[in-house]
């Protein structure tokens, strides 16, 4: 069974942890480089922030923790939606390619390898389609010929009833080979029709 951590997720934990820490970080360094500047001036209003630095320090952590979630919240989603623009462009009759965002490159490469597959494969069955038609063509062709010669040599002897014996013995034997040669392309086009019906 596959493992469920992809690698997507992994990245976007890891830099929301890291995000968080230097977040956090940042702004302790700042509470406590507010708090000496605090300390050095004589301001009232300077003096009641500095008394208040434990709730503007919440209320910056509140905030900023807020916006950061938001932002790897909305992460996944346009994934997704950058997903779904593409796999829309995978049946597509061109020779484009699906380009991803960065952490979507190995998504994108597989789509490539899918619709080049599908091309292939659309384009494999045309070349068969056509080798098909062409193999039809050539036996009506071939079918053609012997039996062109079988109905000139049968009218040839329905014409000719007083036609001597041995003339006949021999347009009833070409007659004969033309026909065994004519069931013979026949059956090949049963049995390519019957392949294709499959």
């Amino acid at each position: 069974m596959k493992n469920n951590d992809y690698p997507i997720e992994k990245k976007l934990r890891c830099k929301l942890y890291i995000t968080l820490i230097l977040y956090v970080a940042i702004g302790f360094v700042l509470t406590l480089l507010l708090g000496y500047i605090f300390t050095l001036s004589k301001n009232p209003v300077i003096a009641w922030l500095y008394w208040r630095m434990d709730a503007l320090f919440i209320f910056y952590l509140i905030i900023g923790f807020f916006a950061i979630f938001y932002y790897y919240w909305k992460k996944p989603w346009a994934y997704l939606n950058e997903i779904v623009e593409a796999t829309q462009t995978i049946y597509e009759q061109n020779d484009h390619t699906i380009a991803l965002s960065e952490p979507l490159l190995e998504i994108a490469n597989q789509m490539n390898q899918i619709k080049m597959s599908v091309l292939l494969s659309k384009q494999a069955a045309k070349q068969a389609e056509n080798k098909k038609n062409e193999i039809i063509m050539y036996l009506a062709h071939d079918i053609r010929t012997p039996l062109t010669t079988v109905i000139g040599y049968l009218s040839l002897l329905h014409e000719a009833p007083d036609m001597p014996e041995g003339q006949k013995e021999k347009y009833i034997k070409v007659a004969l080979d033309k026909a065994d040669r004519l069931e013979k392309l026949i059956n090949e086009l049963f049995e390519i029709t019957k392949y294709n019906a499959h």
